[in-house]
């Protein structure tokens, strides 16, 4: 085996996968197959290895603490040789137990049975990066000898979409099963004693989990990234959930179980339609920003006088009391149908039905889902209904106009503050809105059709905005692209048609800066719109205009609004320099020899 399939080679992997994940699922790596070795591996650009933004990982070394600590009867850190049989490479150990350390190109096929025996010796474990790569592997059996599979040794197959674990096998390490789309489902056997961290990161079709009964945490990244994950059993035994276990994935709500005492870092953060969790008295430690980039509008239900209302109140989470798992009947909403509606197990038509409603009867509704589905209670337990077919009796209050506008396009109409959220209507482009509210994302709350709905601001001009007719918009600022093509767009996100591009260099003149980080650009005896993000502004000449410190640990991101993926991480008392302060309160600035965002409620300015 080449050396760079050694275990040094695979510290560098889980760096480069779990550091990709720490600047949001959309990373991109080379994968370059090796036919020689007739494997895979990732390579790692220097500045991917040089970067490093995980809480409490401060180098490779660190990493490498991640492992866990397996007996492989062999030592790899000398030179070795593999030997190889039907396409399938190994070394023998000291215990006369088969390692598999590889596959020949012949063995990636539609079904890999790996043998329970080589050359007469048991296969006891899979190395680490092992089968790595597949591409054409749809389902693997790994035979009941098995005990250990190694860090990423079923990572990153193209079209797997069935694993078999069976019984025997004792320890899953770092990554083993990481960035497998098609796996849509697994179950880990009751004999699995240790879980790495990362095991199942960036499974993005990843639906059905079941966990064994014998681990005691749901590690460090499990299920990062998986975002369709929106459903999962936790077993009595975990007692901890660990760091960014399920970032990123397809929650509504989530309950955590009475058995576990501790929730860490950032648990939560990026799940972008997470709503309700329930967190239960047993839990004592919560850290740091679990719902870091999470809707505006997710709640922790609790009980009063717990940690979990203690923590609550002490970051501004909305909080609702609970009482012996019961909802406060102050969150209840009612409500009637408005057609013969089927009540189901589940927020979607694809789970199966518990009964009918019938039109005109009354629903006690506990959680307003943001797909459009309601929890009710329902026949002494709970069901759920789709909430178009529930009126519900909600007393409306006249909201005072705060300002009024004109739509730039065809914009919709939606239920709350985000894309997430059910689409209740359309309105065509120069439509007037009347704004009654203006929240921290950029979203406008309006009135429509006799009550509220909610739309992007970047997509209203402002009266207070316009021009006069006939009136050249006002030049506010100049600068130049700083990338070697800009997309001119006829609107103020890539959602808008290309008009044009813009090479590196080239000058711009601004008539506009939008909340979410684009400018207005004069273009062609025209307007065009750019990302600013991409833009050096003159005056300050693209540099310092203020200095300051971080006064908490602090994400970049890559636009003006948690509504645009980390491209980074700031420690606590972090100097940054700024190069514009934007109207929503964020500050561009200069990071990694490019420039970010990041929120100036955690800036102090020196």
């Amino acid at each position: 085996m080449p050396k760079q399939f050694k275990k040094a080679a695979c510290f560098l992997t889980v760096l480069g996968l779990l550091t990709s994940f720490a600047f949001g699922a959309n990373s991109s790596y080379a994968m370059s197959k090796q036919k020689d070795a007739k494997q895979a591996t990732k390579v790692l650009s220097n500045s991917e290895l040089n970067i490093l933004n995980l809480e409490g990982v401060e180098d490779v070394d660190d990493l490498e603490n991640l492992l866990l600590d397996i007996d492989w009867g062999f030592d790899f850190d000398d030179d070795w040789d593999d030997l190889e049989q039907d396409g399938i490479f190994y070394v023998v150990n000291d215990n006369d137990e088969a390692i598999i350390t590889g596959y020949a190109e012949s063995v990636d096929k539609s079904t890999i049975s790996i043998p329970s025996k080589i050359d007469g010796h048991p296969v006891t474990m899979i190395y680490e990066f092992a089968f790595c790569g597949l591409e054409k592997t749809k389902t693997i059996n790994i035979p009941n000898s098995v005990k250990v599979i190694g860090a990423e040794a079923f990572a990153w197959c193209e079209n797997l979409q069935t694993i078999n674990i069976p019984n025997s096998v004792t320890t899953i390490d770092v990554a083993a099963f990481a960035g497998n789309d098609k796996l849509q489902s697994i179950t880990i056997p009751n004999s699995v004693t240790e879980l790495g961290a990362a095991a199942f990161i960036l499974n993005e079709n990843l639906t059905s989990v079941t966990l064994p009964n014998t681990i005691s945490s749901i590690p460090y990244a499990t299920f990062a990234g998986c975002v369709s994950l929106k459903k999962i059993d936790i077993p009595s035994s975990v007692k901890a959930i660990e760091k960014e276990a399920f970032s990123m994935t397809g929650f509504t709500e989530f309950t955590v179980p009475d058995t576990v005492t501790t929730i860490g870092y950032q648990v939560f953060s990026d799940c972008e339609n997470l709503v309700k969790v329930t967190i239960p008295k047993s839990v004592t430690t919560i850290g740091k920003a679990i719902f870091e980039g999470c809707s505006d509008d997710v709640t922790i239900y609790g009980e009063k006088g717990s940690y979990a209302e203690t923590y609550a109140n002490k970051f501004g989470i909305p909080f609702k009391a609970i009482s012996t798992g019961q909802e406060d009947p102050s969150d209840i909403l009612t409500g009637k149908t408005t057609a013969k509606l089927n009540v189901r197990k589940g927020p979607g038509t694809k789970y199966a039905k518990m009964g009918t409603l019938s039109k005109g009867a009354k629903v006690e509704v506990i959680t307003k889902l943001p797909s459009g589905w309601y929890k009710i209670k329902y026949k002494g337990t709970y069901g759920y209904v789709l909430g178009k077919y529930v009126k519900l009796n909600i007393p409306q209050q006249d909201e005072k106009v705060i300002a009024t506008g004109k739509t730039t396009a065809q914009l919709n109409v939606r239920k709350g503050s985000s894309t997430k959220y059910a689409k209740i209507g359309s309105l065509s482009k120069g439509a007037k809105v009347e704004i009654v509210s203006k929240l921290s994302n950029g979203w406008y709350k309006i009135k429509y059709n006799g009550t509220y709905g909610y739309v992007s601001g970047a997509y209203v001009k402002l009266d207070s905005e316009q021009p006069k007719p006939g009136e050249d918009e006002k030049i506010i600022a100049t600068g130049k692209t700083t990338v070697s093509s800009l997309n001119v767009r006829s609107g103020p996100s890539s959602n808008y048609s290309k008009l044009g591009i813009l090479t590196k260099g080239t000058k711009v003149e601004v008539v506009e800066r939008y909340s979410n980080g684009w400018y207005k650009i004069k273009y062609k005896g025209s307007y065009g719109y750019v990302s600013g993000a991409y833009v050096s502004l003159d005056g300050s000449k693209g540099e310092v205009i203020a200095t300051g410190k971080t006064t908490a640990g602090l994400n970049v991101r890559s636009g003006a609004g948690t509504g645009y993926k980390k491209i980074g991480y700031l420690n606590k008392g972090t100097k940054v320099e700024i190069v514009t302060k934007l109207s929503n309160g964020w500050y561009k600035i200069k990071f990694n020899s490019s420039y970010g965002y990041v929120s100036g409620d955690y800036v102090k300015l020196i």
